[in-house]
């Protein structure tokens, strides 16, 4: 199965050496990438590159600018992979979200880095939690607070963070549903009065 589908690709491209019908198409169109050429004379475009190396043939630089806007056509906008809905513009977008989304955490963590170059807050090495001797790290249990930290092993460290995630998530849902929701199940949810 596999053998027929290769001799069926080398069938479809051209072998051997190029007409002279086949260098003028070149010629006429270096304007145009080497894979578009390839495509419109049915070679592979590796025949192409070795034809205009081995004509010492060169593209000039109107020829350059157009085969990049040629190249660079095939990715503008929503067929680039990178396309972010028109915000792609500004390079600064995203950073400036995060900051305005985490200042708080930004602002804490930088105060806790100053605290520790400043020997405020002396790093022990060993787990409030687990008690175990190592590398450790600090953890904000409130952002709000943020020399109130707790100095945890790395494990320990994403336990809490997952902690304070949920957390945060159940407080989100009493402000959206009411004071009415727990997240125990229990007492009444938004869709029991329906």
């Amino acid at each position: 199965m596999i053998q027929t589908n290769i001799s069926q690709l080398q069938l479809q491209l051209i072998t051997g050496p190029m007409s002279q019908e086949e260098k003028e198409i070149i010629i006429a169109n270096l304007d145009k990438t080497n894979g578009v050429i390839a495509s419109m004379l049915n070679r592979s475009e590796g025949s192409i590159r070795k034809f205009l190396f081995k004509n010492r043939i060169t593209r000039t630089p109107e020829q350059v600018t157009a085969t990049k806007f040629f190249a660079g056509s095939k990715m503008r906008g929503t067929n680039n992979g990178n396309y972010k809905h028109g915000e792609g513009n500004n390079p600064y977008y995203y950073k400036r979200k995060h900051a305005f989304k985490n200042r708080l955490k930004d602002r804490a963590r930088n105060m806790v880095y100053k605290a520790k170059r400043a020997g405020i807050l002396i790093q022990n090495n060993i787990c409030e939690l687990c008690k175990a001797e190592g590398p450790t790290e600090f953890h904000h249990t409130d952002y709000s607070e943020p020399l109130q930290v707790q100095e945890l092993c790395s494990s320990c460290h994403q336990i809490a963070d997952v902690e304070r995630q949920l957390q945060e998530q159940e407080e989100k849902f009493e402000r959206i549903f009411g004071e009415n929701f727990e997240s125990n199940g229990q007492g009444n949810s938004p869709g029991d009065n329906i």
